[in-house]
């Protein structure tokens, strides 16, 4: 195994293990979205309502991502890391649907914040894999990582998506 693909391979791990801390999907026998039958946001959920929400979010976007084929190369890295935007993208949507209770609204906006960053950082990754520029992907690597999507996920109680791992 080439010195590049161990790397590449690396970066996916350590990238995919923290980016499955925040995403966890949306399609979920008898869950679906943030909305109601007729497009509407959800009026303001209980705690125990939220956090079944999310983590169900969560267990469905877990299951997409371990779908993801994984990368053999950087060319390949920037097709992963497409796909797993993807998923956390809607994931984002969907969480930024619902409606916390007012005790959780500081824990629930920096968890879906963490996300979002570790969203962009995807991106970025995606581009400098396209680029063929190693230094680029590290660097989002370390910003998904410095975001905390799973500790933010934790604070705000979600316990399936603060322990989403890869699948290997």
């Amino acid at each position: 195994m080439t010195k590049v693909k161990r790397n590449v391979m690396t970066w996916q791990r350590r990238a995919a293990a923290t980016v499955l801390v925040g995403l966890v999907g949306l399609v979920v026998a008898g869950c679906g979205g943030g909305n109601d039958d007729n497009g509407n946001a959800d009026k303001q959920l209980s705690h125990t309502a939220l956090v079944a929400r999310a983590n169900s979010l969560c267990r469905a976007a877990t299951s997409g991502v371990t779908k993801v084929p994984p990368a053999s190369s950087l060319e390949a890295l920037a097709d992963y890391a497409s796909d797993v935007a993807t998923i956390s993208g809607r994931l984002h949507a969907d969480l930024a649907r619902l409606t916390p209770p007012a005790r959780d609204r500081v824990t629930y906006n920096r968890y879906l914040e963490a996300l979002a960053t570790s969203n962009e950082q995807l991106s970025a990754m995606q581009r400098a894999a396209q680029d063929g520029d190693d230094g680029g992907v590290r660097t989002a690597v370390s910003k998904i990582v410095g975001a905390d999507v799973g500790l933010a996920a934790a604070n705000a109680g979600f316990g399936l998506c603060a322990a989403a791992t890869p699948v290997s």
